[in-house]
């Protein structure tokens, strides 16, 4: 999905950068599955593609965008679905160790052998999943489901 142009100076190209979004929004037995990747290009080069959300929004912050396709409080809308939601069905901490886990990024524990070593991270007191011991499935809010593919069917 194209997003827009923006100034190229800090990929070190002159002219604009064409910026790209591929959102994949699969039904799975256990719900939706979210795979986001961003993509930016200088003519037929590929200059920076993966998980770049937080190129673009310093790009959407400093008005770096020249042109955008969609709105820019859209844009960061889905850069925060991105951050949050990506890859849901191969999360290493279970439903309940969630909202545990993003205190510890906040704390700015992001080392997984650290985070293995939390308690509530060690064992589940619900379930007694082991953090990063098998991939889990973390369902997304029906209302963001919704909202993505309003997105998509917008913008796309």
């Amino acid at each position: 999905m194209f997003i827009g142009r923006a100034k190229g100076g800090r990929f070190g190209v002159k002219e604009t950068v064409r910026v790209y979004v591929e959102i994949e929004l699969k039904d799975t037995e256990k719900g939706p599955a979210l795979r986001m990747c961003g993509e930016i290009w200088h003519r037929r080069q590929l200059i920076e593609c993966g998980q770049n959300y937080d190129t673009l929004m310093d790009m959407l912050d400093k008005g770096e965008f020249t042109k955008l396709n969609v709105p820019g409080s859209q844009l960061r809308a889905l850069i925060a679905i991105w951050d949050r939601w990506h890859l849901n069905d191969m999360s290493p901490y279970c439903v309940h160790q969630a909202a545990r886990v993003r205190e510890l990024y906040e704390l700015g524990l992001t080392d997984p052998d650290e985070i293995r070593k939390d308690p509530i991270m060690a064992c589940c007191p619900e379930c007694g999943h082991r953090y990063g011991s098998k991939w889990c499935y973390i369902p997304i809010p029906r209302a963001i489901v919704e909202w993505l593919k309003n997105f998509m069917a917008t913008y796309g």
